[in-house]
């Protein structure tokens, strides 16, 4: 298929030529337009934009790459990457003589590596589109839960337009076109934690009143002796790490209002006493990793190859504990000190409110400087 989108890319750079040989490419008022929809909102259903041009003569062919706003994302529809409008909602000739319509122009995209998407088409005979200006083709789109509410720009470069008589190829003004979208502030974050690990972590772009029901939430009260303390939350805020404890796992959509004035320009980041949680995906070079690698639900340290976190998870800083692993009792909702050269503390028991306790009461969490925080099993 990539060889495919390759080929008809270099036919339109070079299409067919019936009257001599092509002159130099000519910088044209022509353009082209976008016709976005009303709003995509963020962790929303997908949405089509449609590509257009405005011209001053017929074309026979065009291509072009397309960037999308950060946190907006190309998602393949019925047609492939993008779908040529067909019939009377386009402006390509075809026969339906046949009982179905039979189009002459070949068209074709691909996703290129940097996410942008280009888009390329020709005519194998050469053939003028119906009209001057009209509809090219339509592209589906989904925005991220966590994209920040306003209105994002299209870009459209790399612009070619091509008439049959000597292939003569036009280039639009500043070889970029643009066009708006809007996200909205409607966001729908899906958060999932399997029966198995019962762990995670979440940041969310809006706040909750109340958990749903069998979700926990904690917030990070400090980092001392190699243990986090944890305190137990009833409702979220508005982009701030959490650690989730589902005793029996979680599935489910969280869905909230997304005041973009909160939103974390700078560094697409919010960090609360070494727990930091991220609303683009990043890569992390050093820090501590919630994950479970067999050896039970764990704060992972960060190896040589840099950790690809998604967008809506945390990570602990690298600075809560310089040079030791940090790791989690297979139950736990906290770290310990996984040093082997040096003697583990005592198995002293506290609250999460930090009262000393001398006896356990099964399926209550408590902290101990050697189990860290842990759920009391019968």
């Amino acid at each position: 298929m990539k060889a495919f989108i390759r080929w008809v890319w270099v036919l339109c750079l070079f299409p067919p030529r019936v009257f001599g040989q092509a002159k130099l490419p000519i910088t044209t008022s022509d353009h082209f337009v976008v016709e976005a929809p009303a709003v995509v909102q963020p962790g929303g259903e997908t949405v089509d934009f449609i590509v257009g041009v405005e011209g001053s003569r017929f074309y026979t062919a065009y291509n072009m790459e397309i960037a999308l706003p950060e946190d907006l994302v190309f998602v393949p529809n019925d047609k492939g990457n993008c779908a040529m409008m067909c019939g009377l909602d386009g402006m390509y000739p075809y026969d339906d003589s046949m009982g179905f319509p039979q189009f002459t122009h070949i068209f074709a995209s691909g996703l290129q590596v940097n996410g942008n998407l280009r888009v390329a088409c020709f005519s194998s005979l050469n053939e003028d589109f119906t009209s001057f200006s009209g509809r090219l083709f339509r592209v589906s789109v989904k925005a991220s839960p966590y994209a920040k509410p306003g209105m994002g720009e299209i870009r459209m470069f790399g612009l070619n337009l091509t008439v049959a008589e000597n292939a003569q190829k036009y280039i639009p003004e500043g070889d970029l076109n643009t066009g708006e979208i809007e996200v909205g502030n409607h966001a729908s974050v899906p958060v999932s934690i399997s029966a198995a690990n019962r762990y995670g972590t979440c940041i969310l772009p809006f706040g909750l009143e109340a958990l749903p029901a069998g979700l926990e939430a904690y917030t990070v009260a400090s980092v001392s002796d190699g243990v986090l303390n944890l305190d137990p939350v009833t409702a979220l805020q508005a982009y701030t790490p959490y650690v989730l404890y589902a005793a029996n796992g979680f599935s489910g959509v969280l869905e909230g209002t997304v005041d973009a004035s909160l939103y974390p320009e700078d560094t697409r980041s919010v960090t609360v006493n070494g727990l930091t949680g991220i609303v683009t995906p990043q890569e992390v070079t050093e820090g501590y990793i919630l994950q479970n690698q067999g050896d039970g639900v764990r704060f992972y340290r960060v190896g040589d190859v840099p950790f690809a976190l998604p967008a809506g998870r945390c990570y602990l800083s690298a600075s809560v504990s310089a040079g030791v692993n940090l790791r989690m009792e297979c139950n736990a909702t906290g770290i310990t000190d996984s040093r082997t050269d040096v003697a583990l503390p005592d198995d002293t028991c506290y609250d999460l409110l930090g009262r000393r306790v001398e006896h356990l009461v099964p399926g209550r969490v408590y902290l101990s400087a050697r189990r860290g925080v842990f759920l009391q099993s019968k």
